[in-house]
Parts: C-alpha cells; sequence; structure tokens
C-alpha cells in the first residue's frame, strides 16, 4: 500500500552516530537539502500573492547562496572518505557526471558556475571599503544608473523600523547582478537564465535526496525509529 507520507520520529542520537564520518557528512547533505526545499516552498506559497514582487529578488538572492554551498557540498564529498560509499548510491554517479556535462560543456549552463561563484559574493559579502577594494565596482554602477537618470525610493514608518523599507539599496544589487550577467553574455535574456538557474537547483535537489534517501533504508531497521504512516 503507497502512503501519502511517513512520518519518522526518533532521539537523534539513535538516528546519527558521531563516530560515523558519513552519518557527519549526512547532517550537512540534509541541512543543505532542507534549505533548499523551505526556499522552494516560500516561492511557491508567495507565487500567487500580491507580495511576491517584494520579495522575489529577495528569494532570488537566498536561492543563489544555497545552491552556491550545495554544489560546493558534493564536489567536496566525493573527494572526501565517504566518496567511494557516495558512487555505490544507485544512479548517484550517473546523475552527478550528466550535471558536471551540463555546467561544463553545455551552452546554456556552463556559464552557471562562475555566475553562482561572483553573484554570491556580492550577495553575502557586503562591500567593504576597509578591507577590500570595493569601491571601483560600487562607483561603476551607481555613475551608470546616473547615466540612465535612475529613480528609486525609500519609505520610513514611525509605528516601528521593521516597517520600513529601503528600496534604494535593493535597486543598487540588484544591478549589480545584473551587470555579471551582461559581462558574461549579453545575448541571454535575464529570464532565460534563471530558468536555467532553477533547472541546476532542481539537479542538486535530486542529488542531495538520493544521498539521504539511501541512508534512510540503511536505517528501515533501527527499531529505535518510529514510522506513522498517512494514507
Amino acid at each position: 500500500m503507497k502512503y501519502k507520507k511517513i512520518e519518522h520520529k526518533f532521539k537523534l542520537e539513535n538516528f546519527i552516530n558521531t563516530n560515523s564520518e558519513y552519518d557527519l557528512w549526512i547532517t550537512s547533505f540534509a541541512i543543505a537539502l532542507q534549505d533548499l526545499i523551505k526556499t522552494h516552498k516560500l516561492i511557491f506559497h508567495l507565487s500567487d500573492s500580491k507580495e511576491m514582487p517584494n520579495y522575489t529578488f529577495f528569494l532570488f538572492k537566498i536561492s543563489l547562496g544555497f545552491l552556491k554551498e550545495s554544489v560546493d557540498l558534493v564536489e567536496s564529498s566525493l573527494k572526501s572518505n565517504i566518496a567511494e560509499r557516495l558512487v555505490s548510491i544507485k544512479n548517484f554517479k550517473k546523475k552527478y557526471d550528466e550535471f558536471i556535462e551540463l555546467i561544463t560543456n553545455d551552452p546554456d549552463y556552463k556559464y552557471l558556475k562562475d555566475f553562482i561563484n561572483e553573484s554570491r559574493n556580492k550577495v553575502f559579502h557586503y562591500n567593504n571599503f576597509q578591507k577590500r577594494n570595493d569601491a571601483k565596482s560600487v562607483k561603476k554602477i551607481l555613475n551608470e544608473l546616473y547615466v540612465e537618470d535612475f529613480r528609486t525610493e525609500f519609505t520610513l514608518t514611525s509605528d516601528h523600523y521593521l516597517f520600513s523599507d529601503y528600496t534604494f539599496a535593493e535597486d543598487i544589487q540588484l544591478n549589480q547582478l545584473i551587470s555579471i550577467i551582461e559581462k558574461q553574455e549579453k545575448t541571454k535574456a535575464l529570464g532565460d537564465r534563471l530558468h536555467n538557474l532553477l533547472i541546476i537547483m532542481a539537479k542538486i535537489m535530486t542529488l542531495l535526496q538520493d544521498v539521504i534517501f539511501d541512508f534512510i533504508i540503511d536505517q528501515q531497521s533501527n527499531p529505535k525509529i518510529l514510522r506513522i504512516k498517512f494514507k
């Protein structure tokens, strides 16, 4: 009989063995997968909401960061002591090789890894004018926007600072990301690139899920894990 879902309840110590390197890697795989799942769920729930335009760019930024870390995680794991275990998982190596082929040789996707790396740095490393020479890139974006007579805004509220909105800051960062896209290949539309990015995210999620499922299957005979089935 098929079930819509099966909840597994357990003491964490009965599920993750701290003396097992593989189990420790599983925690990272699970965190990465959960971050991507939560992000996709949030995008789905907001997609038909009137609030979506206010959060689209923010969700895109979050997705970039999680995707970058997830790609790095999978690549590192295949260079570690658990590599042999990973490649023994059904279709894992095949899917990974197809993923590498896609981002290495496919002209529609091979730009993505560099784009993800550079974009992630722009998104999660705020410009620091004391430690790094970030002034040049910021000035360039600002001057380009000045030439375009770019208009933006911010909103202050007397209720609480959480209701304020500094749109001009987000506009500056958005244009920094657009400049990265245009620098790599001017012929690609932004929408096409975002679509390709989502496809890459789905492939990474599949790899992570395969590893987690394989680990869970190994735990099926564990009597200390309570399974609650829902039809």
